[in-house]
């Protein structure tokens, strides 16, 4: 009797423990995908590229702002994304995913079977919902900017969508001046744009700065989850006081560039507290001991269709 007890509970033991190995091998963990976001003159690309197979590509016109919330658990990978267009035009898409390999995927709301194409461009004109699908081999690609971008230029879809710049394309049609007729009013206005940038900024003046800022917030969100990445001065306020940022005043700023005819490059020189020049140490271990500290740094200022300038670049952070 002892010995036919003994063998139901190796029994009992070996049927659940090949149960609980199946449902292991059966329901295996997603991997979380490696992401790029990014901006490539007036538009915005998101790109998602999954170790098992699984490769998804965004291009949109949503350059205002946008921002991704993401979660994993034992059998499943979801993100859920949002953007908002230089108009004011908010749209979003979410994604969920088994295997790494499959996913189901929405924009506000609308299915989209990614085996009709992972290659997605979206612009809301007059606040329209506009979706291109296509086909496209991603899995090549890798995450990081210079290959998207050198991907998007190749692609004649990607290469049209940029060139006609989004929606705010028609906004700047009447500013499209030749190079040569630039005044010294334009660069002053972009110029002063900049100076006001840093200088709200410097004085904790944190919704004056981000009224004037059009770049991306995905690393300010990245940095402090526990802020609604909806509140952009709380954002700049903890990049300013606990993150790192360099939030400075300007010292000099110095037009090296117009790319286009509502768009301004600067190499900007910073004010430590104490007057002195603001420099950056090289970036890398490994640098040579004899490299020179960075002391100018490139920004961006671009005509917004309000007849506004806004910045486009973060300040400098430091570990």
């Amino acid at each position: 009797m002892k010995k036919f007890f003994t063998l139901g509970i190796r029994s009992f033991l070996s049927v659940h423990l090949v149960i609980l190995i199946s449902a292991c091998v059966n329901n295996p963990s997603p991997t979380t995908p490696e992401t790029i976001p990014g901006i490539y003159l007036q538009t915005s690309y998101e790109f998602y590229r999954w170790e098992e197979s699984l490769a998804l590509m965004i291009w949109h016109d949503g350059i205002k702002s946008s921002g991704c919330e993401s979660s994993t658990d034992q059998s499943r990978f979801s993100m859920k994304c949002h953007a908002i267009s230089v108009d004011g035009h908010r749209f979003e898409w979410y994604l969920e995913t088994n295997d790494g390999e499959t996913a189901d995927f929405s924009i506000n709301e609308q299915s989209f079977d990614l085996a009709e194409g992972n290659l997605f461009i979206i612009t809301m004109p007059g606040g329209e919902l506009s979706v291109s699908q296509f086909k496209r081999d991603l899995f090549k690609v890798a995450a990081i900017a210079e290959e998207v971008i050198e991907f998007g230029l190749a692609d004649h879809a990607v290469r049209e969508f940029i060139q006609n710049q989004g929606s705010i394309q028609g906004c700047i049609s009447s500013y499209d001046t030749p190079r040569n007729t630039l005044t010294d009013m334009d660069v002053e206005a972009a110029r002063q744009a900049l100076i006001d940038f840093f200088s709200f900024l410097h004085a904790g003046e944190y919704e004056l700065a981000a009224d004037l800022y059009g770049g991306s917030y995905r690393v300010m969100q990245d940095h402090n989850p526990g802020i609604d990445p909806e509140d952009h001065a709380a954002l700049f306020r903890n990049a300013c006081t606990v993150n790192g940022a360099q939030c400075l005043e300007i010292r000099n700023a110095t037009l090296i560039d117009r790319p286009s005819p509502a768009e301004f490059v600067f190499a900007v020189e910073f004010a430590n507290d104490d007057g002195s020049l603001f420099t950056q140490a090289p970036c890398c271990e490994n640098s040579h001991e004899n490299s020179s500290h960075q002391h100018q740094f490139i920004y961006t200022t671009r005509l917004e269709c309000t007849g506004k300038f806004l910045v486009w670049e973060l300040p400098v952070y430091l570990p």
